[in-house]
C-alpha cells in the first residue's frame, strides 16, 4: 500500500473513499491500537494510538492533500462506563479532580480522531480539568443507525458513571462535527445537562450544505434518496436500513437509516442546526435553549463549507441565537487548519483558545445566579 493510492480527499465523515470501499468491513479503519504497558500491582496503564493505516513514518504526506500524519497517542486509563461494554479514556489515567472536560467526536470518529485532545490535555491539566473522551453506540460505523436521541442516553449513562465512579461533578462538554449537534440536543433533553457548566462547539457546520460540495455523481442521486427516506418514515419505516447506494452519498459503505438519512439531509430536522440558510428565528429555536457559556469555535477554511457561506458572519449569528448571548457568555473563534484540526499547528489553536475559556478567571467569572439562566431564555423569546 502506498500514500498516494490511499491518502486521498476525504468527506466529512473523515475515511478516505476508496479506502473505506476496499477495507469494506475492516473495524480498524476508525480504530486505536491500545498498548499495554506493565505497573506494579494489578492495575495496567494504557496507551492509546491512533492507527496511521496509509502512513509508514510520522513525517509522511500525502501527495494530494499536502497535510502531515504526524503520530497521535496519549497515556491514560480505558475503561468501561456501561454494562453494554461501552468504553471511554481518560487522558493521563484517573485523575482526583471534580471538574472534566468531555469530547465528543463526529461521524465515524472514535478514539483520538480528534488528533488534537493530546496537545490540550496538557493545556487543560493544569486549568483543574480532567480529559476524557467516551465511545458511543453511535461511534465508528454507528453513525448511521444512530440518533441525537441515542447519543443523549449515552452520555447520560457515562456523567452519571463519572459522578458516582469519579467523582467528577461538573464537566464542560467539546463537540467536533457532528458532536456539536450531540451537544446543544444534551443540554435541551440530558438527564445530567445540569452538570455541564460550559459547551465548546468546534467545526460546527451543516451536513446538508456540506454535500452541496459531493461529486456531480452523488449529488444527482440525492434526491431519489431523499423521497425514499420520506416514503419509508411515512410507512412508519424510519429505523429500516437504506440501500447501500444511499449511504455512499456520504462517501462510506455503512448502513444509514430512512431517519438518519432524512435527519442528516434535510431542512430543519433534528440534525439540521447550523446551516445557514437557517433564519435567525430558525436559528433561535434550534439554539435558543442554551444557557451555559458556549465557544463557537468555526474554522475559516473548513472544507466542508461551502465557499459561499461568509464563515464569521454565521459564527456570529450562532452566537447570537443562544441564550447565553443575552448574558454575554457566547463568543465565537475563527481558526485555520481544515474541518479536523488536525495538524500540530490547528491543535496549538485548538490549546490557545479552549484554554483561554476555561480558564478559571474567564469560566468562574461567568458563573450566572441560578435565576439568570431562566431570564435569559425568556429575554430570547421576547427578542424573537
Amino acid at each position: 500500500r502506498t500514500a498516494s493510492r490511499l491518502l486521498r480527499p476525504t468527506t466529512r465523515l473523515g475515511i478516505p473513499r476508496n479506502f473505506a470501499a476496499a477495507a469494506g468491513a475492516l473495524p480498524a479503519l476508525c480504530a486505536a491500537a491500545l498498548l499495554r504497558t506493565p505497573r506494579r500491582g494489578n492495575s495496567s496503564r494504557w496507551r492509546l494510538q491512533h492507527c496511521r493505516m496509509a502512513a509508514t513514518t510520522s513525517n509522511e504526506v500525502s501527495e494530494e492533500t499536502s497535510m502531515p500524519f504526524p503520530d497521535t497517542c496519549g497515556d491514560g486509563e480505558l475503561f468501561l462506563y456501561s454494562g453494554y461494554g461501552m468504553a471511554a479514556f481518560e487522558f493521563g489515567g484517573r485523575g482526583s479532580g471534580s471538574r472534566a472536560l468531555v469530547c465528543i467526536g463526529g461521524l465515524t470518529d472514535g478514539l483520538l480522531s480528534l488528533r488534537y485532545l493530546p496537545r490540550l490535555w496538557e493545556t487543560v491539566r493544569p486549568l483543574g480539568f480532567r480529559l476524557l473522551q467516551p465511545v458511543l453506540s453511535s461511534s465508528y460505523r454507528g453513525w448511521g443507525t444512530g440518533s441525537l436521541d441515542e447519543d443523549a442516553k449515552d452520555l447520560d449513562t457515562f456523567l452519571e458513571f463519572l459522578a458516582v465512579r469519579r467523582g467528577i461533578s461538573e464537566v464542560v462538554l467539546l463537540g467536533s462535527s457532528t458532536g456539536c449537534q450531540d451537544i446543544v440536543h444534551y443540554l435541551k433533553v440530558g438527564r445530567r445537562a445540569a452538570t455541564v457548566i460550559a459547551a465548546i462547539l468546534q467545526a460546527p457546520v451543516s451536513d446538508r450544505e456540506a454535500l452541496s460540495l459531493a461529486d456531480d455523481d452523488e449529488k444527482s442521486s440525492l434526491p431519489k434518496y431523499r423521497d425514499m427516506a420520506a416514503a419509508m418514515l411515512r410507512e412508519g419505516k424510519g429505523e429500516e436500513v437504506m440501500p447501500r447506494a444511499a449511504s455512499m452519498i456520504f462517501g462510506v459503505p455503512h448502513p444509514v437509516t430512512a431517519y438518519r438519512f432524512n435527519s442528516l439531509t434535510g431542512r430543519m430536522t433534528d440534525d439540521d442546526m447550523f446551516s445557514s440558510d437557517l433564519s435567525d428565528a430558525e436559528l433561535r429555536e434550534r439554539l435558543g435553549h442554551m444557557t451555559v457559556p458556549v465557544l463557537f469555535m468555526c474554522s475559516g477554511d473548513d472544507e466542508y463549507v461551502p465557499k459561499s457561506v461568509d464563515i464569521e458572519g454565521l459564527a456570529g449569528r450562532l452566537v447570537a441565537a443562544t441564550a447565553a448571548s443575552v448574558l454575554g457568555t457566547a463568543r465565537s473563534v475563527i481558526v485555520t487548519g481544515g474541518h479536523g484540526l488536525s495538524s500540530p499547528a490547528a491543535a496549538e489553536q485548538v490549546a490557545t483558545h479552549v484554554g483561554a475559556f476555561l480558564a478559571p478567571s474567564h469560566l468562574d467569572a461567568q458563573a450566572t445566579l441560578p435565576w439568570a439562566p431562566g431570564l435569559a431564555r425568556e429575554l430570547r423569546e421576547k427578542l424573537a
